[in-house]
């Protein structure tokens, strides 16, 4: 039996999209303010209610004890058994995850028109190398949010899925994935003419993404206040405040940075400024610096390290795949936004990655076109051919079904 209404749902760790069709033609489904992404992000208030997305965020920028990011990261690893407690509630990263879907189907359900009772697939991507725990809590959780959860897809496929229908692609595809907490690599043979994508080799880094980016560029405007003031930051007694607002100053630099970062995806400088930050040694301090790309390419080697050996590493020894056999690189992501990762991919493989197609909507969008195919064979608009869209597998566990 079909479901009412299908979504494709890109539950990320720093920002969750979702897609849906209507009438064959694909919207991104939008949120407060009408925007498409949805921070990945709760806030309990001192009456346990939770809030969701920017909201949450913005609430956290002067509570941050009390808000949860980044919660995916840690999402079926038993091991760690993290959890968070704020404002007298404990979660768990499924938790998290059930909160942020439960937004999801929330808009949805208002977006639509829906009673709220109509039966909703949805095909929820996942990094290429999760586990069975990892993939398993990521279901439960789109159930307990009130979904029929179809299929837990992979993040690389569902962007492949996507930029081969767009392009209409026949041929080996290599997909560079950096999303807020992870890094994917995957090979796939593309075969539009007959709806089938077949993942031939992934890799990936579960401990690498955005969140890390923006991590060291807020080290670098802690260390600009050090040397601006002679104090040391490494925590709220050696900087001498009080400890929440030491945790308010270290949130709004780790925003600060996440911004910076974006914007020295458009232009080649950026000035960080923040009046009144806050008090050290009894006077405020207004943070005023300007951060330029090479600057950020300097502060972020390191990661830039990791992500070329293991892309050089991937693209260059995989049994697989021969380098000469990929006639196409498609980057996803929010983080593959940064300049410097495009041409590093051109300068290293000898390929120009394409990035004509929208990096962040490539995932969420092939996600809804598998839970289209899944629930009745997709009729679109003329720009993508019908029927059942066939995910395969030639490794050593399923990727998909028929």
């Amino acid at each position: 039996m079909n479901d009412e209404y299908v979504i494709g749902i890109d539950l990320g760790t720093r920002n969750t999209l979702a897609c849906y069709f209507m009438r064959g033609k694909k919207r991104i489904l939008k949120f407060e303010g009408g925007a498409t992404m949805l921070p990945s992000v709760i806030y309990t208030d001192k009456n346990g209610e939770v809030k969701v997305g920017q909201y949450a965020e913005s609430l956290g920028v002067t509570d941050p004890e009390n808000m949860i990011s980044s919660a995916k990261t840690y999402i079926g690893n038993f091991e760690l058994n993290k959890t968070w407690t704020c404002n007298g509630r404990t979660y768990t990263p499924t938790d998290v995850a059930i909160e942020v879907l439960k937004e999801v189907k929330r808009e949805f359900v208002k977006r639509m028109r829906l009673q709220g009772d109509e039966k909703i697939g949805a095909v929820i991507t996942v990094p290429a190398y999760f586990n069975h725990n990892q993939r398993d809590e990521t279901r439960k959780a789109g159930e307990a949010a009130g979904f029929h959860v179809m299929w837990i897809l992979e993040e690389p496929t569902a962007a492949a899925i996507e930029a081969a229908q767009e392009k209409q692609l026949n041929k080996k595809v290599m997909v560079v994935d950096i999303g807020g907490g992870t890094f994917d690599l995957s090979v796939l043979n593309a075969d539009v003419e007959n709806n089938t994508y077949q993942a031939i080799a992934i890799d990936g880094d579960d401990r690498l993404g955005g969140d890390d980016f923006d991590k060291a560029i807020q080290n670098e405007l802690i260390k600009h206040i050090e040397d601006d003031t002679g104090l040391k930051l490494d925590d709220y007694k050696t900087a001498g405040i009080d400890e929440t607002e030491y945790n308010i100053l270290m949130n709004r630099l780790l925003i600060e940075a996440r911004h910076a970062k974006e914007k020295l995806s458009e232009v080649t400088e950026h000035e960080v400024i923040l009046p009144n930050l806050t008090t050290l040694s009894g006077k405020n301090y207004d943070l005023d610096f300007t951060l330029t790309r090479r600057a950020l390419e300097r502060i972020c080697k390191p990661l830039f390290d990791r992500i070329f050996n293991q892309l050089n590493s991937f693209a260059k020894n995989n049994k697989n795949f021969r380098l000469d056999e990929i006639g196409e690189i498609i980057l996803a992501g929010g983080t593959c936004f940064i300049p410097y990762i495009r041409e590093r991919i051109t300068q290293d493989l000898g390929i120009v990655p394409n990035d004509e197609l929208p990096l962040s909507q490539l995932v969420v969008i092939g996600a809804a076109l598998v839970a289209e195919s899944l629930n009745r064979g997709y009729a679109g608009d003329g720009n993508e051919p019908d029927g059942k869209i066939t995910v395969k597998s030639g490794l050593s566990h399923s990727f998909g079904v028929e």
